[in-house]
């Protein structure tokens, strides 16, 4: 697995898809992620739906699109509202590429799905009380519209 950064920021490696003539194999975790899953969930989301903007300053996430497209926001917690000062990571994840991304502690995220419909694989370091505990969340146009599609 390739990661972009070592110094805790969010990355998306590429996973290794196997095809044959039986079909295809993914393996989406392996003990190759920087954290010790503890939850596995799963999201289904419609066109246009913001999930987010939240963020945890102790809990690791990992996500995988299994069907749809989705645009991801990823920033840090002690993100300033000055738009010229915000380290803004976006990602577009779909079904037709074999990518997870990875989210440190420390970051708020969130996406909005561009297809008709979407399904998210979502792998997490703490159990669900853990998480909620650990929650912090903002309105997802606090720091700007990351959301819409930029036409080009």
């Amino acid at each position: 697995m390739e990661r972009l950064s070592d110094v805790g920021t969010p990355y998306l490696p590429s996973l290794e898809l196997h095809l044959d003539d039986r079909g295809s194999f993914l393996q989406v975790y392996n003990s190759d992620l920087p954290f010790t899953v503890k939850r596995v969930y799963v999201l289904h989301t419609t066109k246009g739906v913001i999930r987010g903007l939240h963020g945890h300053k102790k809990e690791e996430k990992a996500f995988m699109i299994l069907d749809g497209m989705v645009k991801f926001v990823v920033l840090p917690l002690d993100t300033d509202e000055d738009p010229s000062v915000i380290d803004i990571h976006e990602f577009v994840l779909s079904d037709r590429k074999a990518e997870i991304l990875v989210v440190p502690s420390g970051y708020y995220n969130g996406f909005v799905t561009l297809s008709s419909f979407s399904t998210l694989l979502c792998l997490s370091s703490s159990i669900l009380l853990e998480s909620l505990e650990d929650d912090v969340r903002v309105d997802p146009f606090k720091f700007g519209d990351f959301w819409s599609v930029k036409h080009r």
